[in-house]
């Protein structure tokens, strides 16, 4: 251990080396990430990673389904300038491969596909941000005049740090949650219903979804990757497409049970739900078999119980064994938080209205930035920093396993 304060007399140049040594210790003490590694909740659990999906097989075909959360998102930031360079960085033969889809409303659609040797990773991201980008401008005034990504009015002294979070974590991100849980909510809502049965490939008019009565997916599966509060719209709308199928009658519901039966595996990074469940808690009661009244995450609840409910009928249909009656794993839902990201939450992994028979949760709890001195960790990278955090990366794609391609 390094003396910093030896009372015995030393050449300036000794001084001076104690001196960098001592603050390079204290450096690496006050700069810490207490789960660089991982830990998991259960910590003995066991998950699929996207990649698991291409274990003994060639040329198989993985869409994963990308909905971000709050603050503003746009293709250059959110896509190109992020999750190409976490595919690009994460698998050293993948080549990217662009396609055009039209957009749903305001809710744009964009289509990357990565092929990594054989296999592929069909990225379809939904960007939702112009849905409430005329309500947040509200807001502005509070900025400052020197925030380049909405300049203001606050002509009035605030601390530097405050002043960030102000206009970045309040301003435009908190105020996306805010605008979900008021009036316009259902609307919303709607949207991403809309935007969602597209993504799944349906058809929609009218406000409503059709989905194709046979799909013929083979050997592909659908991966949901969703951030913060994108994680409450999704469950959200495939809520409301069950029920609009239903209200249709039975074709119609098992076009939707082989539109949703694929999606075997759920990452949510920066879980919000059980915060959200406070301003909107009480999902329709036909939605799911079991009572989620009880639960801290009841429109998650329901959608799970829901999701089982359309693949039990799904099995039932395909029981002589085609399709993906033979080989679909349970579903695996794995929640990402931050101990110090102030908007997220760790699930109950004993809650009995989510964990059954066909469904499993886990919860990974991880380290996004430094926290100085264990006092404090800087809220925005923590709740927004997920896909730059390589333990994360490693458990999203290779599972609990952490395994990487070579």
């Amino acid at each position: 251990m390094v003396n910093c304060c030896s009372g015995r007399r030393s050449s300036s140049a000794t001084l001076l080396r104690r001196l960098v040594v001592c603050v390079c210790a204290l450096a690496a003490t006050a700069c810490l990430r207490p789960y660089s590694t991982s830990a998991l909740d259960p910590p003995n659990a066991q998950f699929p990673g996207i990649m698991t999906q291409w274990n003994k097989t060639t040329g198989a075909d993985v869409r994963v389904l990308f909905v971000h959360g709050i603050c503003t998102h746009t293709e250059a930031s959110w896509i190109t300038q992020g999750w190409d360079v976490v595919m690009r960085g994460y698998f050293s033969s993948e080549t990217m491969t662009p396609k055009p889809v039209p957009p749903v409303g305001q809710v744009q659609i964009v289509d990357h596909e990565y092929n990594i040797g054989s296999n592929t990773i069909s990225g379809r991201f939904l960007i939702w941000s112009a849905l409430t980008a005329a309500d947040k401008l509200k807001l502005n005034f509070d900025n400052p005049p020197a925030y380049s990504a909405a300049p203001g009015q606050f002509t009035w002294k605030r601390a530097t740090l405050n002043s960030d979070l102000k206009s970045t974590l309040l301003n435009d991100c908190l105020a996306d949650a805010v605008i979900y849980a008021g009036y316009r909510g259902a609307e919303i809502q709607t949207d991403l219903q809309n935007a969602i049965c597209a993504a799944l490939d349906g058809t929609t008019s009218n406000d409503t979804c059709d989905f194709p009565a046979t799909y013929g997916h083979g050997s592909r599966r659908i991966v949901i990757v969703t951030e913060s509060l994108g994680s409450r719209m999704v469950f959200d709308a495939l809520s409301a497409l069950k029920l609009e199928a239903e209200r249709k009658g039975s074709n119609a519901l098992a076009a939707f049970d082989e539109a949703v039966s694929p999606i075997t595996q759920i990452y949510m990074l920066a879980n919000q739900l059980p915060i959200f469940a406070l301003a909107r808690p009480a999902p329709a009661a036909s939605i799911a078999p079991v009572d989620v009244t009880a639960s801290p995450t009841p429109s998650m609840a329901a959608a799970l119980g829901m999701l089982a409910e359309a693949r039990k009928r799904y099995r039932g249909k395909h029981a002589a064994g085609n399709g993906l009656s033979s080989i679909e794993p349970p579903l695996s839902l794995v929640a990402f938080s931050d101990p110090n990201d102030l908007l997220s939450y760790r699930l109950p992994p004993n809650d009995t209205a989510i964990v059954g028979a066909d469904t499993s949760v886990v919860n990974v709890i991880t380290s996004n930035a430094d926290s100085y001195f264990g006092y404090v960790e800087n809220p925005y990278p923590a709740h927004t920093a997920y896909s730059g955090n390589p333990d994360a990366l490693r458990l999203l794609f290779g599972g609990s396993a952490r395994t990487k391609p070579q």
